[in-house]
């Protein structure tokens, strides 16, 4: 009962009291979401909420609600009211030409009457020529039927392909070869033969469960004989999943369960909820999904893949505009790329674009996951993709933040990183000077932003001066973030391979 109350309060706030009291008339039931898909000849609005039951995802709303019939709908809408088609309205015109080219045309007519008004008769098993089998069922008291003759057959229950309980795609599915559709999969069509990467809270939940493995058998070496920092267990008491450390703790501190991590973060934010606090605290509440309580500073690698999936199996139930489920995609395409799984950061990060344009999201909101996209191509090879668009970010933060602040550095840093790939070494020099001395100014010496960025400086020039650069990088890097932390390990393998071919040119 409890989830009813909920529920009416946002259809209240949508709808006021006399939309609700039409859709409880027409339909009777209030829809809280959905996305409006278009509207037809007559005024019907049509919408879609793919986090409805299935079969109930979509509906119309009659313009007028008092005085309506199904016949209302036009054609070229019925189609994909009814799963026929996943193209709306006037798009669905090759789908109805096409199925009329399908339907057989009788060239003879006969007027003569059928011989049973139940057609044929008896029922054969090896004929198929019956499409709807759940006629095929006991009369009762073991009597059989005309179209089931043996009473010790099972009864038969038809099961329309595409529904989530048949196991068989549907029509329109098999000829656009896509998957059977999952009802709670708001983030992606997937594709025939591609895996499911973002999904339903079955596949999240399967994930995670991977992903926790991975980071337990990675961090054995180091956790072994530690206990958790949060339920001061070696086992947690329900998964008995091992520890990880991911963060720039050391000694004996930092080692925790992955799912008490992803508690403490839960409760976090539904406190913050809660207490009804604002969005830049609640901003910062929801990092600790992806931030070290105790250092401060972010996981990396398989656990913070973990963390990701924990997080987006948290909320991938919630409805598509939910401003926690889209910060879980945009974390999960994040995690994913720093550990290494490009394909499926690729796919969640097109899903979350897709996404943000049908919601209509700001253009602050674009940029972040048009550059987040292009990370994923130039970490595939796609470079030239991937400088098209983070030049196009870096121009947009330009112009709506200017140079003072930590988007456009990530941007330019970004948009260097591709230039020098390509062989733009001046290009990519010159951005990164002009850069530098404000990422310094404004976010510190010891970010990690700007260390990364004098680093990636540092490859574009080569020789005695990229090894002088590197020389006190390296020992910051590891001071401030740790010897086992991703960039610090990256800059000292540049530091060696830079000292390396310094020594083959003296040589």
């Amino acid at each position: 009962m409890a989830s009813i109350f909920p529920r009416w309060k946002l259809a209240l706030e949508r709808f006021g009291w006399r939309g609700c009291w039409d859709q409880m008339f027409a339909m009777g039931t209030v829809k809280i979401g959905g996305v409006k898909i278009g509207e037809d000849v007559h005024g019907n609005t049509y919408w879609e909420d793919r986090n409805e039951k299935h079969c109930q995802h979509r509906w119309v709303q009659y313009k007028n609600t008092w005085d309506f019939d199904a016949a209302m709908v036009p054609p070229s809408w019925h189609g994909w009211l009814c799963h026929m088609t996943d193209e709306p309205g006037p798009n669905s015109a090759a789908f109805l030409e096409d199925k009329l080219k399908s339907v057989a045309q009788l060239d003879t007519h006969d007027d003569g009457p059928y011989t049973s008004h139940l057609g044929r008769s008896p029922y054969k098993e090896e004929e198929h020529w019956m499409t709807n089998e759940t006629q095929l069922r006991n009369r009762g008291y073991g009597i059989g039927s005309m179209l089931k003759p043996d009473p010790n057959e099972p009864d038969k229950y038809y099961k329309q392909p595409g529904s989530e309980t048949s196991g068989q795609a549907g029509e329109y599915a098999r000829r656009k070869g896509y998957e059977p559709w999952d009802p709670s999969d708001a983030a992606l069509i997937i594709k025939k033969g591609q895996r499911a990467v973002v999904g339903c809270q079955y596949h999240a939940d399967k994930k995670y469960k991977e992903a926790v493995a991975e980071a337990v058998e990675a961090c054995a070496d180091d956790t072994k004989g530690q206990n958790c920092y949060i339920c001061t267990q070696a086992l947690h008491w329900k998964t008995k999943e091992g520890l990880v450390r991911g963060c720039s703790c050391r000694g004996t501190a930092g080692f925790a369960h992955v799912s008490c991590l992803a508690e403490q973060a839960k409760i976090l934010v539904e406190e913050g909820e809660d207490n009804n606090l604002g969005l830049k605290a609640m901003t910062e509440r929801f990092e600790r999904w992806y931030t070290c309580s105790l250092c401060e500073q972010d996981y990396h690698g398989v656990v913070a893949c973990a963390l990701g999936w924990a997080c987006w199996k948290t909320y991938v139930g919630q409805p598509e505009a939910d401003r926690f489920r889209r910060l879980a995609m945009s974390g999960l395409g994040i995690v994913l790329s720093a550990a290494d799984h490009h394909d499926d950061a690729l796919s969640v990060k097109e899903a979350e674009l897709s996404m943000k344009r049908r919601l209509g999201a700001s253009e602050h909101s674009m940029l972040a996951a048009r550059s987040n996209l292009a990370g994923s191509y130039q970490a595939l090879g796609r470079h030239e993709r991937a400088l098209q668009i983070q030049r196009d970010v870096y121009s947009g933060y330009l112009r709506l933040e200017g140079e003072e602040y930590r988007n456009t550095h990530v941007a330019a840093n970004n948009y260097a990183v591709t230039l020098a790939r390509l062989q733009h070494l001046e290009e990519a020099r010159a951005l990164f000077r002009k850069t530098i001395p404000s990422t310094r100014r404004v976010l510190g010496e010891n970010d990690g932003l700007t260390l990364e960025m004098t680093a990636n400086y540092a490859k574009t020039l080569g020789g005695r001066e990229a090894v002088t650069i590197l020389e006190k990088l390296a020992p910051t890097a590891r001071r401030v973030l740790g010897g086992a932390h991703p960039l610090a390990m990256n800059i000292e393998e540049t530091l060696r391979c830079a000292q390396a071919d310094l020594r083959a040119r003296e040589e």
